[in-house]
């Protein structure tokens, strides 16, 4: 993610043009939002009723469906529980998130900031790792706990360094 920081961004401010070339970073975005989305459940109103597979919804029900346990089904992604973002690069891994990939909701519901935090976030990432370094404590475990929205009941462990310094 540095080395693409750097050659994209040298010492240019951020910018919406950069996005498309900082495709890496978009990736390890968009990886730390299927292990970690930021709601662990979402619920719809089913107010006529429907069927899902072998299942009647009866009308009036409220459905709740998981972007926590559906990133993680081992029927759709390759190693489920690893934080690998080039899985975003290969067929495997465009074909699951095509069907199961939805942290910030899917379809006419979606976020209306989806967009704008996957650029944000992305470029926030790409200024960031262009004048510092992160290191995970090994012997850290995230404890996630769903509230509001789902986060660490542990914080967050990481050591950061300027670049070119320890």
């Amino acid at each position: 993610m540095q080395a693409e920081a750097d050659a994209v961004l040298g010492d240019d401010q951020p910018a919406f043009e950069h996005m498309k070339r900082l495709g890496f970073t978009r990736d390890v975005f968009r990886e730390a939002m299927r292990l970690y989305p930021p709601v662990a459940f979402l619920a719809r109103d089913c107010p006529a009723g429907d069927r899902l597979g072998k299942r009647d919804i009866p009308p009036g029900s409220v459905v709740m469906v998981s972007p926590w346990l559906s990133h993680r089904q081992a029927e759709r992604w390759t190693e489920p529980h690893a934080f690998d973002p080039d899985r975003f690069g290969c067929p495997e891994g465009k074909a699951a998130m095509a069907g199961g990939y939805f942290p910030f909701s899917v379809g006419p519901r979606v976020c209306p900031g989806a967009a704008f935090a996957l650029q944000e976030a992305v470029l926030v990432l790409a200024m960031l790792s262009r004048r510092l370094r992160f290191e995970a404590d090994p012997a850290w475990t995230p404890v996630p706990v769903a509230r509001l929205t789902l986060r660490s009941a542990n914080g967050v462990q990481l050591r950061v360094f300027r670049r070119g310094g320890g």
